[in-house]
Formats: C-alpha cells, sequence, structure tokens
C-alpha cells in the first residue's frame, strides 16, 4: 500500500502539533507498506529531503499570505504524485488539497481525511474554499478525528458521522518521560532561578488565547515561559509591557523537543489558554502531562479538556477570560498537595492511553479498511 500524506508544511520547515501528528503517523508506517509527504516549503525553492527515513518532496513558495504558502507548483504536483499513490492521506486544512480534489481523484484511489482543526473565525478565503472543503468531505471514504465533539460541533462532519472514526493522538511517551542527567541539571537550575514556574507552548496566533494568559499573570505570583513563534511576537510583548509583567515573562521563541522536555520537567504547571475550536485536541498537553505536572485548560467544544480532565489531570476554565484562568493557575500554585495528585494523573492518563504505537497502528487499520472498501466498489 503506497500512502501519499498532504499537507501544507512539515519539518525542518515546521514544528507543532500537526506536524508532531503526521510524524508520529508516517514513521508508524508498517514495514509492508510505505509512506510518503508532500508539502510546501514555508518559503523558497523546492527539494526533496529524507526526514526520519521519509520522502518530504516541498514544493517552491513564493511568500506567505494569511498563512496560506503561495505555492503554484503545489496543486499540479499533487495532480501527479496521486497516481501513484493507493491512499491519500489529506490533512486538513489545506485548501490547496481540496482543489487538487475537485479536479479529480481516480476512483480506485481511497481518500483519507485527517481532521485536524476546524476552519475558525474571519478567515480571508473561507468563502471561496467552504464550497471545496464540502466536496472533499463528500469524496471522502474516511475521516480520521481526534475526539467525538469534533464531530458534533463541525458544520463539515455532523451530515457525515457514518464516514468518522475517533483515534485519539498518540505522543512518544518513552522520549517525553526519558529525563537524562543532562534534562535534570538544566531543570535543577530552572527551578533555582523560578521556583513558581508556568510554561506554554505554541504558535503566536489568536486562537491560542497567549493575550489573555498575559492579563491574568498580572493576579498571579509567577514566572512564565511562552515557547513558540509567531506573527503576533511583537504584540504580545506590547501586552504584557501594558500588564506590567514583563519582567516576569521570558518569550523563548522555539524551543527543541529536548528544550521543551526540560521546561516541562521544572515547571508547577502547564497552561492552554486556547480561546476556539481551531485548538482541536492540544497534543501538546500530553507531552506536558508526561512529566507529571498538572494542566490548567479552557473548556471548548473540542477535545481539549477531555485530555486533561477538569479535577482529575488539571482545572478546566471558560476561554477567554482571564480572572478564573489566574484563579486555577494561582490555586495550583499556592497547593503543591493538589498539583502533585493531579499531575501524577496526568502522568499516568498520558503514559496509558496515548502511546504513539497504537495511534499509527490504527491508523494504518482505517487506511488498509478505506481502500479495501474503495476496491471492493470499482474493482
Amino acid at each position: 500500500m503506497q500512502i501519499l500524506h498532504a499537507f501544507k508544511v512539515y519539518a525542518p520547515d515546521a514544528h507543532g502539533g500537526i506536524v508532531e501528528a503526521i510524524a508520529r503517523i508516517a514513521e508508524g508506517t508498517p514495514s509492508h507498506h510505505s509512506a510518503s509527504l508532500l508539502v510546501c516549503r514555508y518559503l523558497g525553492l523546492g527539494s526533496t529531503l529524507d526526514v526520519n527515513g521519509l520522502s518530504v518532496e516541498r514544493t517552491t513558495t513564493l511568500a506567505q499570505f494569511s498563512s496560506l504558502p503561495l505555492s503554484p507548483g503545489y496543486i499540479p504536483m499533487f495532480r501527479k504524485r496521486l497516481q501513484d499513490a493507493d491512499v491519500i492521506a489529506f490533512h486538513a486544512p489545506f485548501p490547496f488539497v481540496d482543489i487538487g480534489i475537485l479536479l479529480g481523484i481516480p476512483d480506485d484511489k481511497a481518500l483519507v481525511i485527517h481532521w485536524h482543526a476546524e476552519i475558525t473565525g474571519r478567515n480571508l478565503f473561507r468563502p471561496i474554499f467552504h464550497p471545496l472543503l464540502k466536496r472533499s468531505v463528500e469524496r471522502a471514504d474516511c475521516i480520521i478525528v481526534s475526539h467525538p465533539a469534533m464531530i458534533q460541533h463541525s458544520e463539515y462532519l455532523a451530515k457525515y458521522s457514518e464516514k468518522c472514526v475517533v483515534l485519539p493522538y498518540g505522543i512518544d511517551t518513552d522520549f517525553w518521560t526519558g529525563r537524562t542527567p543532562e534534562d535534570d541539571a538544566v531543570v535543577a537550575k530552572l527551578r533555582q532561578q523560578y521556583p513558581r514556574l508556568i510554561v506554554a507552548c505554541g504558535r503566536l496566533v489568536p486562537y491560542k488565547g497567549f493575550d489573555v494568559l498575559l492579563r491574568a499573570l498580572k493576579h498571579v505570583d509567577a514566572h512564565l515561559i511562552i515557547a513558540g513563534t509567531g506573527p503576533l511576537e511583537a504584540e504580545l510583548r506590547e501586552i504584557a509591557e501594558q500588564a506590567r509583567v514583563s519582567d516576569r515573562v521570558t518569550f523563548a521563541g522555539y524551543m527543541s523537543r529536548v528544550e521543551q522536555r526540560q521546561a516541562f520537567g521544572a515547571a508547577n504547571l502547564f497552561v492552554l489558554p486556547s480561546v476556539n475550536e481551531a485548538e482541536a485536541f492540544g497534543i501538546v498537553q500530553l507531552e506536558a502531562m508526561c512529566s507529571a505536572i498538572p494542566v490548567v485548560n479552557t473548556n471548548l467544544p473540542t477535545g481539549v479538556p477531555w485530555v486533561a480532565r477538569d479535577g482529575l489531570e488539571g482545572l478546566t476554565v471558560m476561554p477567554r477570560d482571564e480572572v478564573p484562568l489566574a484563579a486555577a493557575m494561582s490555586r495550583l500554585l499556592d497547593d503543591p498537595v493538589l498539583a502533585a495528585r493531579l499531575g501524577a494523573a496526568a502522568r499516568d492518563r498520558a503514559v496509558q492511553l496515548f502511546k504513539w504505537q497504537k495511534f499509527a497502528a490504527d491508523v494504518a487499520e482505517q487506511y488498509q479498511a478505506a481502500l479495501a472498501r474503495r476496491r471492493r466498489v470499482h474493482q
């Protein structure tokens, strides 16, 4: 079985939840199948790379506009590459793939959509790409989501619930629990420097809610490390200045997986203050939970509050409200017994339920089933 994964970006140009999920799926492909990726460069000329044993073809990108790579060669290359594939694994959303699907996929090719996130807000391209995405959902043989709420609250998926399969993401729990002596030295230094430490990670974009987090920090006695890059960095720094917390915030920029593991190890808690359905799951919660720290997340109609559950592995608050967010963070900082209990449960939940090996095997099984159904009908 030849599997073509299609998305807009991949490592080393990009990192984060969706890229990490694609990596776990593609790198976990059973040995009797093969997988490759078609993506765009973030910027620059196209090339083909080997990334951890995977062939990653990147088309030339001239510029970025509203988070969309302007890559005129992507759609023709997608049309070419799908001819050799048995399964097209479309990691949505990415409208260039929707256009490629609209132009036609041979009847014997299975289309599996990984519905990583809902399109939200006033996206400039939404009126154009809305009908394209509907067409992709109609053509799909299988749609994989990470949590049932994504089906219930999606204007696209509710009508096609019979196609949807719920497969929660998996992570490399061995890595995220496997602190080294070097890690321990960094952790000890961070704990000495910041006895009350909060960590948050993610792209500096509106849906992550870092503006709310910075305003909440006014009411919390702690230091905050925000790991990530993005277009809102200057605005967020200004918010920190206005809130008079800039001396208690470190904008760490891009952090490697090892550096994140070290930061989680030193932290008293992890916070995911996301404000809308663009945050469909919050894989980074699981990565932090492996360090036995509690999570403060928001009550979104997605998988976010299910990953770390209120009162069990963390505390869940209403989104966009700095007051309950501050109260939850302070409660965990001021009650180390509660934080330790929730943190231990968080680690147990992550390690027991979210291993990447099971996730990758379950995905491969869905690929095979979708292809078998497609070929029975169009043999």
